[in-house]
Order: structure tokens, then C-alpha cells, then sequence
């Protein structure tokens, strides 16, 4: 991995580029990490955009490092890369924490940063998005949208089945 450290200021914001990289981004803007076609109904109405994205993700990479153990579990602390297509595309960086219980069954939270090089719903931008996940599925909430996805609001399911690609399928408003 690379490590990296920038900083610059855009649109009034404080963004930070650090390291490790994982396929070339990690940002921290204000401290807060950032993060990653459009398919269903979408409507538009006085220059609001919505509606439902669906597709398939994939993981480049999955970093995890012990940081204790708890009683019949283990605590990791998770980096991981990919990317989206479908209706939602771009790469995503994913950082986290996972537990792993005795029985193999995990658990896991976190933030999700796409910068700059996701598109929702016709219009590219940046997103940081909260996860958690319990088995085979858990749910995304878009926490905030840069450049043209300034303002997304939403979220939704992404399951990971036992045979074929991770799906997702979530809701916005841009």
C-alpha cells in the first residue's frame, strides 16, 4: 500500500488526503470519512432527483487486523476496496469493524467513501455512507453527497448470496 497526505480546500471544505491508500483514495473531509446505472423509477421534480438504483458490487480487497479478542469472538478492524455497477457505479473504499463469532457467523459496521468517482441517477460526485452488516446482508445509509451528488439522501439492502455476485438495492434523492 501507499501512503499519501494532501490537503486542499474545495467549495469551503477541508479535504485531506491520507494514507494508506487502497486503490488510490482515502479522504477525511472535516474529520469525517467519505466513500461505492440507474435502474427502477426515477422522478424529477423542481430539480429534485429520485429513486431506486439496483446492481452488483464487487471487493478487490479485504484487510483485516485483530484489535482483541471479546468472549468467543474476535474484533477486527477492517479496510476494504471495490466497486459498484449497475445503477449505482464507481469504486468504494470501506473501513470498519468486524466481528467474528466462535461460529464463524460476522458481524460488522462502518463508513463507506466513494470520491468523485461515483454516479447515481445520471449525476457523478462523491458519497460517505454508514453500513452494517449480520450474515449474508446488511444496510447502507448515505450520510453525505459531494460535487454533483451534493445533497443525496437514502440507503438501503445489499445481500451477499451463496452463489453469484453481492447485490445492492438502494433508494435516493439528490
Amino acid at each position: 500500500m501507499q501512503e499519501h497526505s494532501t490537503a486542499r480546500e474545495e467549495k469551503g471544505m477541508k479535504i485531506r488526503f491520507i494514507g494508506p491508500m487502497v486503490f488510490g483514495v482515502a479522504a477525511l473531509i472535516e474529520g469525517v470519512a467519505i466513500a461505492p446505472s440507474v435502474s427502477g423509477a426515477q422522478e424529477r421534480s423542481a430539480g429534485v432527483v429520485s429513486g431506486t438504483v439496483n446492481g452488483t458490487f464487487s471487493t478487490f480487497t479485504d484487510y483485516t487486523d485483530p484489535v482483541g479478542p471479546a468472549a468467543n469472538s474476535k474484533y477486527n478492524s477492517e479496510l476494504s476496496g471495490g466497486a459498484y455497477s449497475g445503477g449505482l457505479v464507481g469504486a468504494f473504499t470501506d473501513y470498519g469493524t468486524e466481528i467474528v463469532a466462535k461460529d464463524g457467523s460476522l458481524n460488522g459496521w462502518g463508513t463507506e467513501l466513494c470520491a468523485d468517482s461515483c454516479a447515481i441517477g445520471g449525476k457523478k460526485g462523491g458519497f460517505s455512507a454508514t453500513y452494517y452488516y449480520a450474515g449474508n446482508g446488511g444496510t447502507l445509509t448515505f450520510t453525505a453527497g459531494y460535487g454533483g451528488l451534493a445533497g443525496l439522501k437514502g440507503g438501503g439492502t445489499f445481500t451477499y448470496p451463496t452463489s453469484g455476485p453481492p447485490t445492492y438495492s438502494y433508494s435516493y434523492t439528490l
